[in-house]
């Protein structure tokens, strides 16, 4: 009986010994790469969204990405490596280096110039090499244009047979007669042109008192679109690269609209409305544009003047 108990002893004793190395055996490895994470949701102060993930932006946008890190080997984290890839071009590559447990940073990054998929990605490394990498790819696309341009419009002073009015929605330019009695026509203008003595070359918003004065029909139009406008130091070249609405609110948003007339003598001291100069207008919708002259042609007398511009606008 004390054999027996002996052995019974024995067999419980090495069955426990069996299941515990089967055990250790079954377990998984502990993971000692970094922890990391792109932030999501709103980048405060800026208001923008963090990319976190594939999306398409348009060429030359800004954008934020938030990364947040960790080591799990009980070593420092130590390099942060970026790395983009454009199609089929060479890889950049970028290197932030620290020493530290844990990482949290906000970049600020610009899409690519050009059109097409370009891939992102963050290798995180501590002490003894231990790595993780996160990814997206950015998609880029054009800039919409969102603006409008029209070119050789041609307007008329007051003695002209040539239109002295023009509305930047839709380009087209009317006679003063035509919208004295068409409240459709009036809602459209946007501004007057007229040559004087004493103001010489004009162009001026239809509710600036000027306006009326000159063309007294303009008093009893249902509506006078409220236009602001305001100088620019843009050459004609400059204009000329105001290619989208980008480049176009860049510069507007610069500017102070706080004149209802843009005038070759007043107020004194005279500025001037010559060719190549460019003005800049806030319609009353809150649209902005840019008028770039072409041609000023003094007439035989002041109400028979003419101007050339082109117009480029907010769509």
């Amino acid at each position: 009986m004390r054999k027996l108990s002996y052995l019974t002893g024995l067999i419980l004793l090495t069955g426990l010994v069996f299941t515990s190395c089967n055990k250790d055996e079954n377990e998984e490895p502990q993971n000692v790469n970094p922890t990391m994470n792109f932030k999501g949701g709103t980048h405060t102060p800026t208001g923008m969204e963090y990319v976190d993930g594939d999306i398409t932006l348009s060429t030359n946008e800004t954008f934020v990405v938030g990364i947040t890190a960790s080591s799990n080997s009980g070593k420092n984290l130590t390099n942060l490596n970026i790395t983009r890839k454009f199609e089929n071009g060479a890889p950049f590559y970028a290197d932030t280096t620290f020493n530290a447990t844990n990482f949290n940073y906000d970049f600020f990054f610009l899409a690519n110039n050009e059109v097409g998929n370009e891939d992102w990605i963050f290798t995180m490394e501590d002490k003894d090499g231990n790595k993780t990498q996160l990814s997206f790819t950015i998609t880029t696309e054009a800039i919409p244009a969102g603006i409008v341009e029209y070119t050789d419009i041609e307007l008329g002073s007051i003695d002209s047979p040539t239109e002295s009015s023009f509305a930047s929605i839709t380009g087209e330019t009317f006679l003063i007669t035509e919208a004295a009695n068409d409240a459709t026509i009036q809602e459209k203008i946007d501004f007057v042109y007229f040559d004087g003595a004493t103001y010489g070359q004009t162009i001026v918003s239809p509710d600036d008192d000027l306006a009326a004065q000159v063309y007294s029909s303009i008093s009893n139009w249902t509506t006078r679109n409220a236009t602001l406008f305001s100088r620019t130091q843009l050459n004609a070249a400059a204009y000329d690269q105001i290619i989208n609405a980008f480049s176009l609110l860049a510069v507007t948003q610069q500017l102070d609209f706080d004149v209802k007339f843009i005038s070759e003598l007043k107020p004194e001291p005279a500025e001037g409305f010559a060719v190549g100069d460019v003005f800049a207008f806030q319609t009353a919708t809150g649209l902005f544009g840019l008028i770039k002259v072409t041609e000023v042609n003094q007439g035989a007398t002041d109400g028979l003047s003419t101007i050339k511009y082109d117009v480029k606008v907010q769509d």
